[in-house]
């Protein structure tokens, strides 16, 4: 039995280094007769890694061809979050109306990614559904990115954010979104006539078109002019089916006679009220209502 020495070398060295292996030693070694060294392999990954397996020598002194000490095999598993768009830019869209856009997040990584979206950076205009969650690995998730402006509207009046969605293990994301609340038209308004007698309802029908292939839900605002008074009537929810017509209705109810004395040559004071309708396409709808309501 002698002493022997050698250096623990790599194979390929430069395919090592960029599997991000090290080892130790590197310097030479002086092992005597029944003495052991211990030989420290290190793994440290930054990035994602796909399967690798690399061989280290023993380079021993006396004998030309290195011999193969042992194979080293690893991957790195990671996650990789990724927008496919950046910027979700709405444009024009009616105030108390709404716009959705789909963005598409993907995970190229190989474990799942939970995220989460900064809900505090959405301010009172936006949304994004889901706000949090997970996705698997090689999978997609739309998200839904909803504009809804509740600032007023006006020529320089321009709703913009940034929001930022933490990756769990993973970079942190952004996304900006944008839009520009405007006005309703009310020179394209239409108007709705009811004319019964008093406490006997008349019912009026709005015909909305839903032109999009997704169903839209719709949230109506019933007012009247009339402080305090509730003329006018219909569901707080409609739905309106991919690519069908709706038919809304009103409902006028009236308590009080609009001539106010009941005689013939009395003035009609009409009950006036609206019905808006903000729809999903960043649009909207609004109808003048008038009532007139007679003796029984």
């Amino acid at each position: 039995m002698k002493t022997v020495r050698f250096h623990v070398i790599a194979r390929d060295k430069k395919a090592i280094d960029a599997s991000a292996v090290c080892f130790e030693p590197t310097q030479e070694v002086v092992l005597k007769p029944k003495e052991s060294f211990p030989i420290e392999i290190k793994f440290r990954p930054k990035v994602r890694l796909p399967p690798f397996e690399h061989d280290l020598m023993l380079k021993i002194d006396g004998i030309d061809d290195p011999r193969k000490l042992m194979t080293v095999h690893g991957v790195a598993h990671g996650i990789e979050l990724k927008l496919m768009d950046e910027v979700a830019a709405f444009g024009n869209v009616v105030q108390g109306s709404r716009l959705t856009k789909t963005i598409q997040m993907s995970n190229f990584g190989d474990v799942k990614a939970n995220y989460s979206w900064n809900k505090s950076e959405f301010t009172k205009n936006f949304t994004i559904y889901p706000s949090s969650g997970y996705i698997n690995p090689n999978s997609n998730l739309d998200l839904e990115v909803t504009f809804h402006p509740r600032d007023a509207a006006d020529d320089k009046n321009m709703c913009e954010t940034k929001v930022t969605c933490d990756v769990k293990g993973g970079e942190s994301m952004t996304l900006k979104m944008m839009g520009k609340p405007v006005n309703q038209d009310t020179s394209q308004s239409q108007e709705l006539n009811f004319n019964t007698i008093v406490r006997k309802a008349n019912t009026q029908t709005v015909a909305i078109q839903n032109t999009e292939d997704k169903e839209w839900a719709i949230n109506p605002t019933i007012s009247t002019k009339d402080n305090g008074a509730d003329y006018f009537s219909g569901k707080e929810t409609f739905i309106i089916p991919p690519k069908s017509n709706g038919q809304y209705e009103v409902v006028y109810m009236p308590k009080t006679m609009t001539k106010k004395d009941g005689a013939e040559d009395a003035v009609e004071q009409p009950h006036l009220g609206s019905v808006f309708f903000p729809l999903p396409n960043g649009t909207a709808l609004l109808y003048n209502l008038k009532g007139i309501a007679t003796a029984p």
